[in-house]
């Protein structure tokens, strides 16, 4: 019998496993540095969508950190529907990085 994965965001088992949660996945989260896999169970999300400039992800996906970049549709030469995510701001965005450079530059 499988030991039940750890479930709780804090921790792997390096032991086969399984979830105790039905509606969860088990996935791998994690490899020692000599090569040990470790499994977790969580909740079943949707692959990410690409942040290529040139690209988009033709299904159903989300940004890899919603905090960090929003999802955006677009489509494909025939029509096809796909999405992309880019960082909050655009990927020009000019922040306090930017304007302490620009200041330093001018004086």
């Amino acid at each position: 019998m499988a030991f039940l994965c750890p479930s709780d965001g804090d921790g792997c088992s390096y032991d086969e496993c399984r979830c105790a949660n039905a509606s969860h996945v088990r996935e791998l989260v994690n490899v020692s540095l000599d090569g040990q896999p470790c499994y977790a169970c969580e909740p079943p999300r949707l692959p990410a969508c690409t942040e290529a400039t040139d690209q988009c992800t033709p299904e159903a996906c989300a940004c890899a950190n919603s905090r960090t970049h929003v999802k955006y549709n677009a489509s494909t030469v025939d029509g096809s529907p796909c999405f992309y995510c880019e960082p909050i701001g655009g990927y020009w965005s000019f922040g306090r990085n930017e304007m302490a450079l620009a200041l330093w530059l001018r004086s």
